[in-house]
């Protein structure tokens, strides 16, 4: 396995964020759910939206192709958890529905979600969430400005 323990500290930091990204996934994925990690973040984008997105809103949102967002809005429709309607003001757009489904899921996996909350951030102090949610902030802010010099 790999060591950065002697990287200068920003080039450590930069390669924890692949890596606690990585976990988060793979950790995500391993467990018994009929739902990937990522199909997860969509439905918890989903719920937390004003109201239904089109695919480019929601693309837009999590930072995610729109060729992304359609396989994963597929396979969400497929598993009955969406539904993809015509958007009523224009023909050309499509919105994305959660089901009663969602609910279903949320409420039978709530306290297996909250555990896995609890383990990932045991450990971790209060002051300590405010300055990682503070620095995770100023680098999503960061990497948009430099996403739209490129």
């Amino acid at each position: 396995m790999a060591s950065f323990e002697n990287l200068e500290e920003r080039l450590r930091i930069f390669a924890n964020l692949f890596l606690v990204s990585n976990k988060l996934q793979v950790t995500m994925d391993k467990r018994k759910s009929d739902i990937t990690s990522k199909q997860w973040f969509v439905l918890a984008a989903l719920t937390f939206m004003d109201q239904a997105p089109t695919l480019k809103e929601l693309s837009q949102a999590l930072d995610y192709s729109h060729q992304n967002i359609r396989q994963l809005v597929n396979k969400l429709e497929e598993k009955k958890y969406v539904r993809i309607e015509k958007d009523q003001e224009d023909q050309r757009a499509i919105r994305i529905m959660l089901t009663e489904k969602v609910k279903a899921w949320e409420q039978s996996h709530q306290e297996e979600n909250q555990e896995f909350v609890d383990e990932m951030f045991k450990g971790i102090s209060k002051s300590d969430l405010k300055i990682i949610d503070q620095t995770l902030e100023q680098l999503k802010q960061n990497l948009g400005d430099l996403y739209e010099t490129i």
